[in-house]
């Protein structure tokens, strides 16, 4: 289907009739207890002069919140997309794609109307070759944000069409991608070329005086700077986690029995990180997460010494990748060293997992695994001493 030229109704009534759920294409409502965090949002306006802006953190640390809330402030056209796992579909896809930059710019990109409007697409270079010269014909710029972008499979062609836009970027975009991990893309070359700008975990946790301004807006408890800095340090910044904590407050008033309780992991953090974390991957990743629960700190040998039964082929092949390749290895992990060798779990999601751990293995299980990690210590090979927290099995 061809549509004329800024003919709004045709393409409307289209987007209409393909029963597009046009919620995916409006930005998170930003609530009015929102900290405005202004070292985030230069970080983020200091990506507009590059191609790509990819903000990567686990679940609950405020990621598209943060870019709704710096969107506000843009003042280029902001197109909008919640991605899930049906946006995988490349015909999909660019409907979405079409619909979002008619939304922000209407009447722009001819051609990807009727790309989404045609029957058949072409080869994935003609097309990528279309819609790159079609969004570099736009009069202004152009900031595409595409939310939930971990939702996208590794296998799928939306990939290949990212990674060919990427290579030949069209001036007048800027490309914002928003996930739980690192896209299959080549950010590498981006790096290289210092045309990506990176917001990741340890940039969005939140700051000693940003969890007191939280505080502030979100509960009328009058709190100490002692108990805020607990409340920092126990959580880590952890967006989900303090307003967690801010919520079980409001239904205590002892504030030094509720900091014992986060040490040991709140309730509302554990089913949180329960549903949005652990249950949602695969039986051998929870195995050995469960596994490298037992370490301070962790490093690709260590990994393979206590997971090996449990890595797949490709993760088990030893070298620095290992820790990078092993499926969730993205949650909750932070980055002890510049050589990206050296990690440990954040505190509450260790936590979550030791206590997972103790409640489905027995003692000589645990015995085992500790056992194994003395062998590595004892190699003669061993560059490093071996970092682990005792646990206690089921009988």
């Amino acid at each position: 289907m061809q549509f004329p030229r800024n003919s709004q109704f045709s393409f409307r009534h289209y987007l209409s009739v393909m029963h597009l759920i046009r919620t995916k294409l409006h930005r998170p409502r930003v609530l009015e207890d929102i900290v405005c965090r202004g070292r985030l949002h230069t970080l983020m306006d200091r990506g507009l002069e590059t191609t790509l802006t990819l903000v990567s953190a686990p679940a609950g640390y405020g990621k598209s919140v943060l870019v709704s809330h710096w969107a506000d402030s843009v003042v280029d056209p902001v197109a909008w997309i919640s991605l899930d796992e049906s946006d995988s579909d490349l015909t999909q896809f660019l409907d979405y794609l079409a619909a979002a930059v008619d939304e922000a710019l209407p009447g722009a990109c001819p051609a990807l109307k009727d790309l989404a409007g045609a029957g058949h697409l072409p080869p994935i270079e003609h097309l990528a070759g279309r819609l790159i010269n079609d969004l570099d014909g736009l009069d202004r710029r152009l900031v595409l944000c595409l939310d939930d972008f971990h939702r996208i499979p590794p296998t799928s062609t939306v990939h290949e069409l990212l990674s060919l836009l990427l290579e030949h970027p069209p001036r007048q975009l800027h490309l914002v991608l928003i996930g739980r991990r690192d896209p299959p893309l080549p950010i590498w070359m981006l790096r290289a070329a210092s045309m990506v700008n990176e917001v990741r975990m340890q940039d969005l946790r939140f700051l000693e005086e940003e969890v007191a301004e939280l505080l502030t807006k979100t509960t009328s408890t009058a709190v100490d700077a002692e108990v805020i800095r607990q409340l920092h340090d126990e959580v880590e910044g952890w967006a989900a986690g303090l307003r967690l904590a801010f919520l079980a407050m409001r239904r205590t008033q002892d504030t030094e029995r509720l900091l014992t309780q986060l040490r040991g992991g709140i309730q509302q953090a554990q089913d949180y990180l329960l549903h949005e974390v652990l249950s949602q991957q695969p039986v051998q990743s929870r195995q050995c997460l469960l596994r490298a629960s037992i370490f301070r700190r962790f490093c690709p040998a260590l990994i393979k010494a206590v997971c090996a039964p449990e890595l797949p082929a490709e993760a088990s092949t030893g070298g620095g990748e290992t820790v990078g390749s092993l499926p969730g290895s993205e949650l909750f992990t932070i980055g002890l060293d510049a050589h990206g060798e050296w990690f440990r779990f954040h505190q509450l999601f260790q936590q979550l997992l030791r206590a997972e751990l103790v409640a489905t293995s027995t003692q000589g299980e645990i015995a085992d695994l500790h056992r194994a990690c003395q062998r590595l210590a004892r190699r003669p090979e061993s560059r490093f001493r071996v970092h682990r927290a005792r646990a206690r099995g089921k009988r």
